[in-house]
């Protein structure tokens, strides 16, 4: 079968006409960057690795379904291809903005994609939450084993050290309200989560920097030190997490003093 053939498999059981169906088939090539005038005809076998998985994730995608189920989808392929397809579904879900329930056995991926994580162990619920609080708060001593070394590298990045209450940042309804802090810098916050701006001189400035939730915080102090900025907002799927201020990262690196002077 055809590419095209492929992915018009659903859509086909679901009646739809011929030309909606091609109209979806190149819609969704185009999202996940195959032409549809180059890849349309051609046979799985003369794709990569990397392009038969996005084909396969446009596939699941093409009757329109309210959620998607991800199961293991990636880990037959290379590191390289991986990390790029983790990169590609990150993307993806700000386009479709549909629920993915993404079945992985990396502790890491899980932590790169997720909004929120369930760690299972024989077939019940261990623990469900956002990352940072698996990572900063394991329920039991099996979540705290099971994070074990990786541990170090999630904890520089900065979706675990903002703080999504920080006085820094405002909702919406309270900046209409005109109930604004005396903060500086401070960030609005709009009705769908997304940052509308940062409240500079009585004005609401669109289009400040951010951090993104991924970053490590090496980069993200160069880019505080830069802007001249004690604090700035994370952003995850373009949506804001929290906050991430110098008080933030002097307070971990505190803790982790203590945690360290505690083990000695």
């Amino acid at each position: 079968m055809t590419i095209a053939e492929n992915i018009a498999i659903v859509p086909e059981m679901k009646g739809w006409k011929k030309k909606q169906t091609d109209e979806r088939i190149n819609e969704l090539l185009d999202m996940v960057g195959l032409a549809p005038g180059i890849y349309r005809e051609r046979k799985p076998a003369e794709l990569s690795g990397g392009q038969q998985q996005r084909v396969g994730v446009v596939r699941a995608l093409a009757g329109d379904p309210e959620i998607i189920l991800m199961d293991e989808p990636f880990s037959a392929l290379d590191p390289i291809s991986r990390e790029q397809l983790q990169q590609d579904i990150q993307k993806l879900q700000l386009d479709i903005k549909k629920t993915i329930v993404f079945v992985t056995h990396d502790i890491d991926e899980a932590m790169a994609l997720g909004d929120r994580v369930c760690l299972m162990r024989a077939g019940e619920i261990v623990q469900l939450d956002i990352p940072q609080n698996l990572i900063l708060h394991p329920a039991n001593p099996f979540v705290q084993d099971f994070i074990g070394d990786r541990k170090t590298p999630w904890l520089t990045a900065v979706d675990v050290l903002c703080d999504p209450h920080s006085p820094h940042l405002v909702s919406w309804s309270a900046f209409k309200q005109n109930q604004i802090p005396a903060v500086s810098p401070l960030f609005a916050e709009d009705e769908e989560g997304k940052l509308a701006g940062e409240w500079i001189g009585g004005e609401l400035v669109h289009n400040p920097p951010v951090l993104q939730n991924d970053m490590r915080l090496h980069d993200a102090l160069s880019i505080m030190e830069k802007y001249n900025k004690d604090a700035l907002p994370v952003i995850k799927h373009g949506k804001i997490q929290g906050v991430l201020s110098y008080k933030n990262i002097v307070a971990y690196l505190a803790s982790k003093n203590r945690q360290e002077v505690g083990t000695r």
